[in-house]
């Protein structure tokens, strides 16, 4: 760690070119991110609830994601304090020593491989012929668009591989930080039909090194909301609605990296009844205040997590 540290201060002085940085930026996200792959192992186990028919946390992961993974939903459970249904789905990388990692931390744990989920899905979506596509990685013209495809999962089989009429969708660079009382209280309603979502009301100061040194808050008015943490009501994903969607957007998929993002926003503004979370639950920004956030900026994840394991350390 003394040697990131004198790399970033030789950063911070100008006396790397800009191209080396960017690949030291990296190589620190990955230090930090196999430092606490090992961290998540001293943290205690969370029984879930597989039993539960009203209410499931869905999350996509691969290989490299399983430590945030552990993160994410070990915070989540924590801080609302009840046992909940996890499930998971692999993106078609998860080994078996990562299955028996989930296993083991989030006991009774509902994971769908990538073929299990396939094979599932295929007859489920035949008969949409853009859905099957897009699920399948055949929608794009480019090698990129078909990889992206991988993120249809977040809503195909979010979607159609659950039991329950809410879901919440996370993804894995989420942590909670204090008892989501908005989201337990929607969890608990039996008679709401509300899909919640977050807005992004910040956007992040850069340093004259192109460095992130805080966030400001934007002066108009969020367009669209994030993807990262959804509370879904089943009833806001409509198959001929999201074919309909992908018939007329499907030159999209090989440009625009939240492609899935701008699907979601199209099925819950079709419906009636949505409305956004507070402010403390965010995007990037964070503070004393902030109940979850969504970390895109994985460097502020990482240096979050000290806040997450000696709360899980309390258990």
């Amino acid at each position: 760690m003394r040697m990131m540290q004198r790399i970033i201060s030789l950063v911070s002085e100008k006396r790397i070119p800009w191209w080396l940085s960017q690949r030291l930026a990296k190589y620190h996200i990955e230090v930090l991110r196999r430092i606490h792959d090992r961290l998540i192992e001293a943290t205690p186990c969370l029984v879930t609830n597989q039993d539960d028919l009203d209410f499931e946390i869905h999350a996509l992961l691969g290989t490299r994601h399983v430590g945030m993974c552990l993160w994410a939903v070990k915070s989540f459970l924590h801080c609302a304090g009840k046992r909940y249904a996890v499930v998971l789905h692999d993106d078609g990388s998860l080994t078996d020593g990562d299955i028996a990692k989930l296993q083991r931390h989030l006991v009774g744990v509902r994971i769908f491989r990538k073929p299990e989920a396939d094979s599932l899905i295929a007859p489920r979506v035949a008969n949409y012929s853009h859905v099957f596509k897009y699920r399948f990685g055949q929608l794009g013209e480019t090698d990129w668009g078909r990889r992206m495809s991988i993120f249809s999962l977040k809503l195909i089989d979010f979607n159609l591989l659950e039991n329950a009429s809410k879901v919440l969708v996370l993804d894995t660079d989420v942590l909670f930080f204090k008892r989501p009382d908005e989201i337990i209280a929607w969890i608990d309603d039996k008679n709401t039909r509300e899909t919640l979502y977050c807005h992004e009301y910040y956007r992040p100061v850069l340093n004259a090194n192109q460095s992130v040194v805080g966030f400001a808050r934007k002066e108009e008015a969020p367009l669209g909301f994030n993807s990262g943490l959804i509370c879904l009501d089943q009833g806001a994903f409509d198959l001929p609605v999201f074919e309909d969607w992908l018939e007329k957007n499907k030159e999209r998929v090989d440009r625009v990296y939240t492609f899935e993002q701008h699907a979601y926003n199209h099925l819950v503004d079709c419906t009636s009844q949505h409305r956004a979370l507070p402010e403390t639950y965010s995007f990037n920004y964070n503070d004393a205040d902030c109940i979850a956030t969504h970390f895109g900026i994985k460097l502020f994840f990482f240096k979050n997590l000290g806040r997450v394991r000696r709360a899980l350390k309390q258990v």
